[in-house]
Parts: structure tokens; C-alpha cells; sequence
């Protein structure tokens, strides 16, 4: 149960009980302390005040003793009461020694109070814990479609990367981890890649009644050497805007078709998104460009359905996590049979959604999932091309390979392990603490009050002409009746007490010199 926290510079903190209901017990067990502490404290203060004033003031006449008397021994509230209609018969050294008092009681009452309140109180203490933290755990929600994948390097996309668990790890406090030696620690990466100089354009008509109105870049023959009526190819009888996606996978690659239903000269921004495309695809935009139906107003009114077909490519990769903190963390890639072929066998031995001979290979799930989101970056580029021109480019090509990258990774990985790591986590807990420092501060003054008041008692017992450096503790050996009594065999019987001095002769002096006699 006990520990030492370093809290600041200066500040350590020893736990003393773990639970934090106990506070109201330890603060019962602080009062007897605080009480032993007052009672030792305070006098002595008070003490210091009238030795103070013993060696300070040499003289004083006895009102003003016997007011000094009445305040140590009385309210300071009443005194303070009636200074107004005493301010005249006291001097200043009455208010300075009143205020003197004052601040010792206040002191004496209050320095034990606060110190032994801040000293115990309610701390954060770090634990040390051992647990399983898992990564990335495969559940329904994420079995065989699209969670959170992230880009890696070479465009590559992890469910996680490097900088992920290292934040998921700080932001859980692990002080250091453990890697098992099996495969909890495996991630996997997959790319996919447009081929751009495999895609085909078509460009026909969007009711689609005449099929013969349709060209396509793979199949242009002459109809791109002269300049035409495109009118053939287009239609003012739409029924609306429509864009959709098919998307269709094969063993070693996947199909990507994009259809986009729309004003020409939105629809044609579809085949200025790359450089990269062949040559007959540059070729047929070169020439519905150069057609100039869209800077007619008549002619731009008109829809066109542009179609455009590419094949994607994929690769994978196998990686492993290592590192011993969060700040060393890293994945670096495993050599395994990482063909095409071996992940396709991987998605059609887990998912079984029609089987191979469809060319469903990564399963209806995770394509339908693939679709809407490439659904929505179709809607984006429609919007962009919209509102900021039709000339704008938005190469969704990219985006698609983001999308399939990120969903593979993510089913790849859901298909294979949890991945999940031993911890050693710094937790903090609230519990109940005593501050060492302040501690040490109330027990050495309290031994040294205790000590000094130890050290006056004795002193009042050797040396009589002290007591009055002592009334405050009561011990009734004041008297305002100062006198020198002769015995019958002619000695002195001497009682004296400050501010009363016995010269040599038999004469009684105060201390402002008024001579005293007394006889019998």
C-alpha cells in the first residue's frame, strides 16, 4: 500500500490508504494531532510576545502591566471593544504589544490548522498494471467490408499505421509493450492501382434506345477524323441525372465501370481527369472537344451518358509491429507468399457469398460497400464540377484507388487475426496521501515548540524573574500586590516581581523610578 509519488519539485507524496472513502477517517485522526500541536504552539508564541517585551521595554508603569495581564488572560475581542474609550491612558507600546498578541494567537491557532489540512488530503498516485490491449479487434461490424484503414507508405493502406498505435498507446498511458512471437502483432497491407491506359470511354445516348448511336475508344475507326453533329450522340429527352458504379473482381484484378448521366460538358470533365489515358481515349475527347457542342446554348443544354471502364490492379503485403514503447513503435514487412493469386484463394475460401464462378471474388458484402463509397466520390466530382467549372479537375481515379486499398486492407485484415499487444500501463489513481515535506515541517515545529516550552518551564523553576514572560500558561504566581516584609530578626522577607526591582538598600524601585516604601 505504500508508495512514494514525486508530485513536483519539492513535492512527494507518501499513499496511505488506498481508499478514497477513508479521507473522512484520516481527517477524524488529524484533530487529535492539530489539538496537541495548538496547545504547544500557542503558548509558546504568547511566550515570545512577553519576552519580547520583557527585553524590549524596560520601562512601564503598572496600569499598563496589569492591562497587558488582563488581554493575555482575557477576550482580545472585549480589549478591542473598549480601545476607544481607553486610547487616551494608553500608550502606543499597549496597541503595538495588543497587535503582537493578537498576531500570535492567530498564528497559534491557525498554523496548526492549515498545515496539518494540506498535509493529508486526496492525491494522484500512478499504478502499474498489466493487461492485453487489443488494436484492432475483428467483430461483426467489421467482418469483410470497410473499416478504418489508413494510408501507408508506397500508397499502401493498414487498418493500422505506425502513427495510429502510437496514439492509440499514448492516449492509454502504456509505459511499454511486449510483442508476442505468433501472429498477434500481423498486419496486413494491400494496394490497388488504376490502370489507366486499359480504360475505355463510350459516349452514346442516355435513353440508350439506339444502340447504334454509341462510340467507344477502342473501337473509333474514322468516325474522329472529321469534325461531326455530335447530336447523334447525345439527347435533350433525359429523365434525369443518374451516376452509378459496377464494380466486378477477378482473380488477379478488379473492373471498375463508372457511368455519369448529365449536361455534356459535365459528363465529358470525366475524360480530362488524367493524363495517363490511351491514346485512343485522348484521341475521342480531342474530338467531341473540338466538336463545340457545349459553346452553343442550345446544344450545351444537352445530356450525354459518358461511360469509362479501367482495370485495377492489387497487391498485398505482410507486416509485423515491434518496438518496446510507444515512442519506438514500428512495422516492417514480413517475406511470405504475397502473390495475387494466394489472396484471391484467401477471399474465396472465407467468403462464400455465389462462389468463384461469377467472378464475385471478394465477396457481394465488401463490393457493395466498395460501390457506396465510390458512389459518394461520384457525387463530390459532380458537385465540384458544378460550382467551380466544368474545366475543373477531380481525378476520382485516385480516390477509387484509396477506396479499394482501404476496404481490401481492412477485409484482408478482419479475415485474418486480432491484433493485440501486452501492456504495461501507468494508471492514475486517487487515493489518500500525506505530503512528506510539510509533514516533516509540522513535526519539527512541533518538537521545537514542544522543546522550548519544555526549556521556559525549567527556566521558571531556576529564575523567578522570568514568571512573567510565563503568565500566559496561568500558573498563578503573579500578584499585584508587590511587597518587602521584615522578619523579627531584622532580615527581609523579599517577594518581588518585575516591573518591580529590590535595590541594595531596603527601598522598593518600579521600573520608571517612582521609589516605594513600605513599612510596617
Amino acid at each position: 500500500m505504500w508508495k512514494l509519488e514525486t508530485v513536483r519539485r519539492g513535492m512527494h507524496v507518501l499513499k496511505i490508504d488506498d481508499n478514497v472513502a477513508h479521507i473522512n477517517d484520516w481527517i477524524t485522526r488529524t484533530a487529535v494531532p492539530t489539538s496537541v500541536f495548538e496547545a504547544t504552539i500557542l503558548p509558546l508564541f504568547i511566550s515570545l510576545v512577553w519576552i519580547f517585551l520583557y527585553k524590549k521595554k524596560s520601562r512601564i508603569n503598572g496600569s499598563e502591566f496589569r492591562k497587558y495581564m488582563e488581554i493575555t488572560h482575557g477576550s482580545l475581542v472585549g480589549f478591542f471593544s473598549d480601545l476607544h474609550s481607553m486610547r487616551e491612558r494608553l500608550s502606543k507600546g499597549t496597541f503595538t504589544f495588543f497587535f503582537l498578541l493578537f498576531a500570535a494567537t492567530v498564528f497559534g491557532k491557525q498554523i496548526p490548522n492549515v498545515m496539518l489540512s494540506k498535509s493529508i488530503g486526496l492525491y494522484n498516485f500512478t499504478d502499474v498494471t498489466f493487461d492485453i490491449m487489443f488494436l484492432f479487434k475483428n467483430d461483426s461490424n467489421c467482418m469483410y467490408t470497410s473499416c478504418a484503414a489508413s494510408q501507408f507508405k508506397d500508397n499502401f493502406a493498414l487498418v493500422l499505421n505506425p502513427a495510429d498505435i502510437q496514439n492509440k498507446l499514448h492516449n492509454d498511458s502504456i509505459h511499454s509493450t511486449n510483442w508476442d512471437l505468433g501472429n498477434t502483432n500481423i498486419l496486413y497491407a494491400v494496394r490497388a492501382k488504376t490502370d489507366v491506359a486499359s480504360c475505355i470511354a463510350r459516349l452514346g445516348t442516355a435513353t440508350l434506345c439506339y444502340p447504334e448511336n454509341e462510340i467507344a475508344s477502342d473501337n473509333l475507326g474514322n468516325k474522329t477524323n472529321n469534325l461531326i453533329h455530335t447530336g447523334v450522340y447525345t439527347s435533350v429527352y433525359s429523365s434525369g441525372n443518374m451516376r452509378y458504379v459496377i464494380l466486378e473482381s477477378f482473380p488477379s484484378s478488379l473492373s471498375v465501370s463508372t457511368t455519369i448521366v448529365d449536361r455534356c460538358d459535365l459528363s465529358m470533365n470525366m475524360l480530362y481527369i488524367s493524363p495517363n489515358f490511351s491514346s485512343d481515349v485522348v484521341r475521342m475527347a480531342k474530338w467531341l472537344n473540338n466538336s463545340g457542342y457545349y459553346k452553343d446554348p442550345w446544344k450545351a443544354s444537352r445530356h450525354c451518358q459518358i461511360t469509362l471502364s479501367c482495370d485495377v490492379s492489387w497487391e498485398w503485403k505482410k507486416m509485423r509491429i515491434s518496438g518496446n514503447t510507444p515512442d519506438t513503435t514500428e512495422i516492417l514487412e514480413v517475406n511470405f507468399n504475397n502473390s495475387v493469386n494466394e489472396l484471391a484463394n484467401l477471399f474465396y475460401t472465407t467468403v462464400r457469398d455465389r462462389g468463384r464462378d461469377v467472378g464475385e471474388i471478394i465477396g457481394r458484402s465488401l463490393i457493395d460497400n466498395i460501390s457506396d463509397k465510390m458512389f459518394t466520390i461520384i457525387s463530390k466530382w459532380r458537385s465540384d464540377i458544378r460550382n467551380k467549372g466544368s474545366r475543373y479537375s477531380f481525378n476520382f481515379l485516385d480516390e477509387y484507388d484509396i477506396v479499394l486499398s482501404q476496404s481490401l486492407a481492412s477485409s484482408v485484415q478482419s479475415m485474418m487475426n486480432n491484433v493485440s499487444v501486452s501492456v504495461v500501463k501507468m494508471v492514475q489513481r486517487e487515493a489518500v496521501g500525506l505530503w512528506v515535506e510539510l509533514a516533516v515541517v509540522t513535526s519539527v515545529i512541533f518538537l521545537t515548540s514542544l522543546t522550548s516550552l519544555i526549556l521556559l518551564h525549567i527556566c521558571r523553576r531556576k529564575n523567578e524573574t522570568i514568571w512573567l514572560s510565563l503568565s500566559l500558561l496561568d500558573i498563578k504566581v503573579i500578584s499585584n500586590t508587590i511587597f518587602k516584609e521584615e522578619n523579627d530578626d531584622g532580615t527581609f522577607n523579599e517577594k518581588t516581581s518585575w516591573p518591580f526591582n529590590l535595590d541594595n538598600t531596603s527601598k522598593l524601585v518600579t521600573a520608571n523610578g517612582i521609589e516605594v516604601t513600605i513599612t510596617k
